[in-house]
């Protein structure tokens, strides 16, 4: 439920903005998302002036956890349509 969301750090929130303009340049199968790869997060970085290694590395980190949570949402809910549609 939306009520019950946590609350995003101020200090994150680019984090959370780069995600969904890289997840809106995702791949589909027909059947379901593809990940982000790892060639478009390396792309945003450089546009976004990242530079540092520990930095890339972070935000590497950061964006490969948030899309393996979107993946598996993704997942769940298409098993979810599935089951009902039976």
């Amino acid at each position: 439920m939306l009520l019950d969301r946590p609350m995003l750090r101020a200090d994150l929130s680019h984090v959370w903005q780069g995600f969904w303009q890289l997840s809106a340049a995702r791949g589909n199968t027909g059947y379901g998302h593809l990940p982000i790869t790892t060639a478009e997060i390396v792309a945003w970085l450089d546009i976004h002036g990242y530079t540092g290694l520990g930095d890339r590395a972070e935000m590497l980190r950061l964006f490969r956890e948030m899309d393996a949570a979107y993946m598996e949402a993704a997942r769940a809910d298409a098993d979810s349509v599935s089951r009902s549609q039976r």
